[in-house]
């Protein structure tokens, strides 16, 4: 099938996000296929296999030949991908952990500062955060119930066809944008979808506001080599 796709798109398609990655065990051998056949009509495709990053306070990707970091981020705090909420007393007990030679607290807002994942010269740094509903236009209602996700509102209670609200504040996604970005990261903003293709009228209000004030004007923005100034 991703062969299938690969040749019917070819350059069309520019990268490809494989989801729910964290309990497999690939190979080399298997990640060899994966990475061809994903590339076979376009050798330029970008490809990362998600292992829940941010959420999971994974240290590192699941192949060091990922072209990003996958990045999943199911909350921000204070517009910065929110660190190892999932059960982080079992999974770090210290209350610590450390990606790239940096020690960061449980629960802390992650902001990168280069362009690459330390150590990996070709792994971009990524985010990829929900900016309305829970991934997806009435998605997992059972979840919403408890922490930490009582922040998304519970799709049950709005009126047929209503999408729902922005999670965030314009100031909270320009922290996001312009933190990665400034650093040459890439950020990708998930917006719900209607079965009709359509969005929600008020997450694209927001992101209009978003680009209208946008302050790095060009599509790629210059890369710094510290981005502190901006993760403060």
């Amino acid at each position: 099938m991703i062969g299938c796709w690969a040749d019917r798109f070819g350059a069309l398609l520019d990268g490809w996000f494989y989801d729910g990655c964290a309990c497999l065990n690939l190979t080399e051998e298997d990640l060899d296929r994966w990475y061809a056949t994903s590339r076979r009509s376009n050798p330029n495709a970008a490809v990362a296999f998600n292992n829940a990053g941010y959420d999971m306070e994974v240290e590192a990707a699941i192949s060091s030949r990922d072209d990003y970091f996958a990045g999943e981020a199911t909350l921000l705090k204070e517009g910065l991908p929110l660190q190892g909420w999932r059960e982080p007393e079992n999974a770090y007990p210290s209350g610590q952990w450390s990606r790239g030679g940096e020690t960061f607290a449980v629960g802390e807002g992650f902001c990168p500062h280069s362009r690459f994942v330390p150590g990996n010269e070709r792994m971009l740094w990524h985010v990829l955060t929900p900016i309305d509903a829970f991934w997806y236009h009435g998605g997992n209602v059972d979840w919403l119930q408890n922490q930490p996700y009582s922040r998304y509102l519970n799709p049950a209670t709005l009126p047929p066809g209503e999408m729902e609200p922005p999670l965030y504040s314009d100031r909270e996604l320009r922290t996001l944008l312009d933190g990665f970005r400034s650093a040459g990261a890439a950020v990708t903003l998930n917006v719900a979808i209607r079965m009709n293709g359509s969005f929600g009228e008020r997450t694209v209000e927001q992101l209009q506001r978003l680009r209208r004030t946008d302050p790095i004007p060009s599509s790629i923005a210059t890369p710094e080599k510290e981005n502190k100034e901006k993760c403060q």
